[in-house]
């Protein structure tokens, strides 16, 4: 579904960088992550929304609310596909490539790289 208005698509521009720097964030809290890049995912979150003039409504937002209510479940999840469960020692990394797919024609707003 594409965005109605610049600001819409703003705001779902700034929940892909939101998932992508919450979910490398929880990877490193346990210690599954291929990368510790957390700030630099953080810094480019803030600053996308800060260049726009977003800050205060992204984080008032719904998407920032439903991003909250389920990235520790997905990343639970993952964990216990990837991590717990068979796959000891199996690290990942979280990476937005939206801009990236797009260039090339493809669909995707981030990738999960495994180890």
């Amino acid at each position: 579904m594409g965005a109605g208005s610049s600001t819409d698509h703003y705001m779902q521009d700034a929940a892909e960088a939101y998932i992508v720097f919450k979910l490398q964030e929880l990877a490193v809290d346990n210690d599954v992550a291929l990368t510790d890049d957390v700030a630099e995912k953080f810094h480019t979150f803030m600053a996308y929304c800060s260049e726009r003039g977003i800050s205060q409504e992204f984080g008032d937002s719904i998407y920032k609310e439903n991003i909250d209510a389920v990235v520790d479940s997905f990343f639970l999840d993952l964990m216990h596909k990837y991590g717990w469960n068979g796959y000891s020692g199996r690290k990942f990394d979280f990476v937005d490539v939206e801009k990236k797919f797009r260039d090339l024609k493809l669909k995707g707003d981030f990738a999960i790289y495994f180890s």
